[in-house]
């Protein structure tokens, strides 16, 4: 028990400080590399075909394991889309593995060869792409047979531009990933610069993020910026959060709070969640609008709700906690912690463990605090003293021993 009060002694300035700092600047976390970790997170979502399963170790040592099945459900969904060669095709595909890259004339050429003598149009090629996608986590050979076919739609169906221009964008994100096939940032950015040339939005933004993290080429946050701005121009919502967060920072743009507001609320107004956490943290502290801590807490419920976004989580238990634009609770913003921290988010990792040595809203636990420092202190060098603290409140004999 006497261990247990000196915790609460030892945190109580330790809790407001750290919650304070964070409900002021709640992206703080993110202000080195601000427009990299949102673009990280939205490389993501656009994907064009959902969600995607990682392959086996299995898979990976023998290039033709996975479900038998798949080939079968390929031929069939090949044969629906009028594919008149369809046995030609599919052995092509069969002899693209992992080391396909996609300059790989041989390979490719076996495939677009098949291809040429489908009989297929290239909306249902491009189709085809997608449809081996679709199998992922059945077939090792997922990527680079995909990859295979948007070569050939990317060559040869220059005369309908929207779907060759599609293709070069997916080409770009599976070369740039390299997952189930080597990667190639440099083909990356060739894909996603013949894509940007035409005007394709989300090719402009990614080529952006690799402007910005120097990913396959030099960084050049104006270049990125540049980009962002043509982006946006084209209607991307993300492509507008993200420049906002440049211009908040002073990122490869100026500093400029106002502009940073306009372009977070045209990305809200264009339906991007993350828009939404931004926005509030301007709300929060007043810069580039009035200080409101009631829309502030609004907009991070609304994006935590829409899109489970660790940062909207944890502004919420910030907001519970200091019981700005909320009524103040320790309970709620126990829970809003915890369901950031569950997402490996370090900032509430380390809240949490500020409530457990305090109390607050739960049982004081040391154990439980001590363990939440542990996650933290990957990004909070503050967690490792004091883990030290606890381990000390909890050993004192051992202390006075090695003194």
């Amino acid at each position: 028990m006497a261990a247990m009060a000196r915790a609460r002694g030892l945190m109580s300035s330790a809790v407001r400080a750290r919650c304070l700092a964070l409900c002021t600047s709640s992206t703080s976390s993110r202000s080195t590399a601000p427009a990299a970790v949102r673009l990280h997170h939205q490389q993501q979502q656009q994907v064009l075909w959902g969600q995607r399963r990682a392959l086996s170790t299995q898979q990976e040592q023998d290039p033709q394991a996975g479900d038998p099945m798949a080939w079968t459900q390929l031929q069939t969904t090949a044969v629906a889309r009028g594919c008149k060669n369809v046995q030609d095709v599919l052995s092509a595909l069969r002899g693209v593995d992992a080391s396909f890259r996609v300059g790989d004339e041989t390979t490719w050429g076996s495939v677009d060869k098949a291809l040429q003598a489908s009989g297929l149009n290239c909306e249902m090629k491009l189709g085809l792409a997608h449809d081996i996608l679709g199998l992922d986590g059945r077939l090792s050979t997922v990527r680079p047979a995909s990859a295979a076919v948007l070569m050939h739609v990317a060559k040869r169906c220059t005369d309908t531009p929207a779907l060759a221009v599609s293709a070069q964008y997916s080409l770009g994100v599976l070369t740039l990933e390299g997952q189930g096939m080597e990667r190639d940032p440099e083909a990356a950015i060739k894909f996603f610069g013949e894509a940007s040339k035409q005007g394709h939005a989300l090719s402009m933004y990614q080529l952006a993020n690799m402007f910005l993290t120097g990913n396959g080429i030099k960084k050049d946050p104006p270049k990125a910026a540049q980009l962002l701005k043509l982006a946006v121009d084209r209607g991307l919502a993300q492509a507008s959060t993200t420049l906002a967060e440049m211009y908040r920072v002073g990122h490869g743009v100026p500093q400029d709070n106002d502009l940073s507001f306009h372009y977070y609320q045209d990305a809200v107004d264009k339906g991007d969640p993350w828009a939404k956490v931004g926005i509030a943290t301007m709300y929060n502290s007043g810069h580039g609008t009035e200080q409101n801590f009631d829309k502030a807490f609004q907009l991070n419920k609304e994006a935590a709700a829409e899109a489970d976004i660790p940062l909207a989580h944890h502004n919420l238990g910030t907001h519970y906690f200091l019981g700005k634009g909320v009524q103040q609770s320790f309970e709620q913003a126990r829970k809003c912690f915890e369901k950031a921290a569950g997402q490996g988010f370090a900032h509430s990792c380390f809240n949490l463990a500020n409530m457990y040595m305090q109390g607050r809203g739960c049982e004081q636990d040391l154990a439980a605090a001590r363990a939440l420092y542990e996650r933290a202190a990957h990004e909070i060098p503050d967690a490792r003293e004091l883990i030290a603290k606890i381990d000390q409140l909890q050993n004192p004999e051992q202390q006075q021993d090695d003194k």
